[in-house]
């Protein structure tokens, strides 16, 4: 909407959710929680929007979509927590600059 300062607090708020959510994300994949697991990628999923993270937004996805699987296939699981934690950095240098 234009508001500068309501944007670099949006921002601020998904930076400091995003090390709980990664945090929380990694700990489900080590106990192999999916339902947990699912539910941290798709609460990340559904915030990057806010805030243009457009590739972690689509990694966010993409490994939602193999949790939804049955059987899971864990070895696409692994990649996929991988591939979001890459996005993740990715992001955080990216507004760091």
């Amino acid at each position: 909407g234009g508001d500068a300062q309501a944007a670099a607090s949006m921002l601020d708020d998904f930076l400091a959710a995003l090390t709980e959510s990664e945090a929380a994300m990694h700990a489900a994949h080590s106990d192999a929680d999916w339902q947990a697991l699912y539910h941290e990628v798709h609460k990340l999923a559904g915030s990057t929007p806010i805030v243009g993270a457009a590739a972690l937004h689509g990694a966010a996805v993409h490994l939602q979509n193999f949790l939804n699987l049955d059987p899971r296939p864990v070895d696409r699981i692994d990649m996929g927590i991988a591939d979001v934690s890459q996005q993740i950095g990715r992001f955080r240098d990216a507004v760091s600059r």
